[in-house]
């Protein structure tokens, strides 16, 4: 049966209810004689057999509330730089539409506003729809996002400055629930998807040209709108391709044109760069030596177009040093009165003062950070996306160690307790015997909590890190001196392994067949160069033969067994138990030892200073690298660069002192070390502050910068991914 009032269509050559799909003749029923209006459908009679208009039924559109427009590819927005705004759909005479309270609304043709008469300076207008027919309103207070106002644009006008307006697109799409855009909008704000590169700064480097900088594509979030970013090219430090915005009071704001990345000489004569001190630019004053300071400055990106898409503001405070400098964090900055709704803070940029006659009279003092902080105008302040100590969730940089706080790498390198009680109690969730707590039974710690001591991975567990069956337990399967271990008593190259460094038949065991002092080896008593060997070390015409008028070994030789630097000096290779015994090659403090020891360079090329390098069966030093567990065993740093094929000293502990270019050679860093660890690189002789992430690279660490000259070598053992 069919019900009267129900919405009727034409499908397949077929009047059919909709809904129902009860199928009626065509034959049987006529259009209406009158034609219907846009919020009407044809419907079936309730007497008779001429069809009517009736009007939607919206109920669940209406419930759902969905608001904004359709998309962002049917219209644009413009403005005219005097005061009218402009609201026109791409095709020229075209349509498009928007949802208002769940109610879908079609336009044709182009809308337009005028702002204001006169427009005010200083002002931020805020553009909106809150009609069916596309009308376009204006207010100078935000929007609450709690109505049925439609966000269309932000303009905020200055006549004194240049361009006089930014002009800012808020067409949120219906895509977004009205909840969730008035939760991400006000506590929120944009987002950065991606941050592009900030390249072509020098640290330290007094000229105009070492302080601008080029960033690469970048992409923002403002909510459901997706704002790409476009390149910004490097400027060349004299034109003014850079825009700075500052306040000149609480909540005034302004923005001018600049050739540096800060705001200097605003408002005064002389050319020191400034910082925000409670709204009034104040000059960072200072020099060299103790009278140095610190200011930062920070890049942002928006939603507003043209030449505001990137702009910087200054930071509110001066700092008597790098580390305090680098501290302040524009979370807790104020924006009220911004002349745009909502942006992000992407880098800081740190500068110091120095004597110079350069822009600013400063430098930059650090590498550029990236912080991705997301601010809004309101009389909040910036919201962070930061957790705790780490900026943004892109790990590596200083103070970022992939994913977990400063705090937490502290704990889990020094492998110290992480407190005793929780701040939820002694029972909490986090309390010292809580369910999670982090002594609890299961708590991080616990006794079978995910770390704890007899914990499926704590430190002695069953398969723990280092428990008896662990991935590199003391004895585990694989442990470090376990049976088949890397370095175990019969593993693949374990110390008396068959195939060990010094096992029996080992490449250089010491009765191996080739072993060092093997019946043929390099040194066995029959060798070639074997002890008693025609040309044996100690052979009567060897050349370094022992009793030798001249050899090495001579007793009148410069290396003779009793000279004073001779091979058995205290500070040898191996010590009371070396290769040729109580008097051996390495004397008493050998290889284990914490003293330099000499070696010759087989890599191929130049050694630079500072590079890491390991021993091979020959005794001569290569390259190590992080890529594999038999490249990774590095016994330490060269003290010296050292030329293919001669001698150079490396210090497997100690602090290694090179300058900063040297380091950076070795490092692939600019101006120095840092205070960081170091880790051993997947590049051959390099160091890197990240850690290798892919499996089957090995987590070497070597030490630490102590800083930009000197590194402390502090070898631990390595782990395979």
């Amino acid at each position: 049966m069919s019900d009267n009032k129900r919405p009727v269509t034409i499908r397949n050559g077929e009047l059919e209810q909709m809904r129902s799909g009860v199928t009626l003749d065509l034959i049987t029923y006529q259009f209406p004689a009158t034609a219907g209006t846009d919020a009407q459908h044809l419907a079936m009679p309730a007497n008779g057999t001429e069809l009517e208009w009736a009007s939607q039924d919206l109920t669940f559109q209406v419930d759902i509330n969905r608001c904004g427009f359709l998309n962002q590819s049917e219209t644009t927005i413009a403005f005219d730089g005097t005061d009218i705004f402009t609201l026109a759909p791409v095709a020229n005479g075209g349509s498009w539409s928007y949802y208002r309270a769940g109610v879908k609304c079609t336009i044709t043709g182009s809308k337009t506003k005028q702002v204001a008469n006169p427009m005010v300076s200083g002002t931020l207008y805020y553009l909106f729809i809150d009609a069916i027919d596309g009308t376009i309103s204006v207010a100078t207070s935000t929007w609450t996002l709690n109505d049925s106002k439609i966000p269309v644009a932000t303009i905020y006008w200055d006549s004194t400055l240049t361009p006089q307006y930014a002009l800012a697109d808020e067409r949120h799409t219906c895509l977004i629930d009205r909840r969730t855009h008035l939760e991400h909008h006000f506590t929120e704000g944009s987002q950065m998807q991606s941050v592009g590169a900030l390249t072509g700064m020098l640290v330290d480097t007094d000229t105009n040209a070492a302080k601008t900088f080029k960033i690469a594509d970048s992409v923002l979030l403002d909510e459901d709108l997706i704002i790409p970013v476009a390149e910004l090219a490097e400027p060349n430090g004299t034109d003014a391709n850079y825009r700075v915005a500052y306040r000149t009071a609480t909540s005034t704001w302004k923005w001018k044109s600049s050739n540096m990345p800060f705001v200097y000489n605003v408002g005064n004569s002389n050319n020191w760069i400034q910082y925000d001190l409670n709204g009034t630019m104040t000059d960072l004053t200072g020099g060299e030596g103790g009278s140095r300071r610190w200011v930062n400055s920070y890049l942002c990106f928006s939603n507003v177009g043209g030449v505001l898409r990137h702009f910087i503001v200054p930071g509110r405070s001066i700092y008597t040093s790098l580390t305090s400098a680098q501290a302040e964090n524009p979370a807790t900055f104020t924006f009220l009165g911004f002349i745009t709704a909502e942006f992000v803070i992407a880098y800081q940029l740190t500068w110091s003062t120095i004597t110079s006659t350069s822009q600013g009279q400063c430098q930059l003092a650090a590498l550029p950070k990236k912080i991705a902080i997301g601010a809004i105008n309101t009389s909040v302040t910036a919201v962070s996306i930061d957790h705790n100590l780490l900026s943004g969730l892109d790990g590596g940089a200083i103070n970022e160690y992939w994913h977990v706080t400063e705090a937490e790498h502290n704990i889990l390198h020094s492998g110290g307790p992480v407190g005793a009680t929780g701040p939820a109690g002694a029972t909490g969730l986090a309390g010292s015997t809580g369910l999670t707590g982090l002594t609890g039974s299961t708590g991080l710690t616990g006794s079978t909590g995910t770390w704890g001591s007899t914990g499926p991975t704590g430190l002695t567990g069953s398969t723990g890190l280092t428990g008896s069956t662990g991935i590199i337990g003391l004895t585990g399967s694989t442990g470090l001196t376990g049976s088949t271990g890397t370095w175990g008593s019969t593993g693949p190259t374990g110390l008396t392994g068959s195939t060990g460094l010094t096992g029996s038949t080992g490449l250089t065991g010491l009765t191996g067949s080739t072993g060092l002092t093997g019946s043929t080896g390099t040194w066995g008593s029959t060798g070639p160069t074997g002890l008693t060997g025609s040309t044996g070390l100690t052979g009567s015409t060897g050349l370094t033969g022992l009793t030798g008028s001249t050899g090495t070994w001579g007793s009148t030789g410069p290396t003779g067994l009793t000279g004073s630097t001779g091979l058995t000096g205290s500070t040898g290779l191996t010590g009371s138990t070396g290769l040729t015994g109580s008097t051996g090659l390495t004397g008493s403090t050998g290889p284990s030892g914490s003293g330099n020891f000499n070696s010759v360079n087989y890599t191929g090329a130049t050694a630079v200073i500072g590079t890491p390098v390991c021993i091979n069966a020959a005794g001569n030093f290569k390259l190590t690298d992080a890529d594999a567990i038999a490249t990774s065993r590095c016994i330490g740093l060269l003290t010296a660069s050292v030329a293919n094929g001669a001698t150079g000293t490396i210090a497997p502990v100690g602090v290694v002192t090179a300058t900063t270019g040297q380091w950076d050679a070795v490092t692939s860093q600019t101006g120095g070390l840092t205070q960081v660890p170091y880790y051993l690189s997947t590049t051959a002789g390099k160091l890197t502050i990240t850690a290798p992430v892919t499996v089957g690279q090995v987590v070497a660490p070597i030490g630490e910068g102590l800083s930009t000259t000197e590194f402390l070598v502090k070898i631990q053992i390595p782990m395979v991914l």
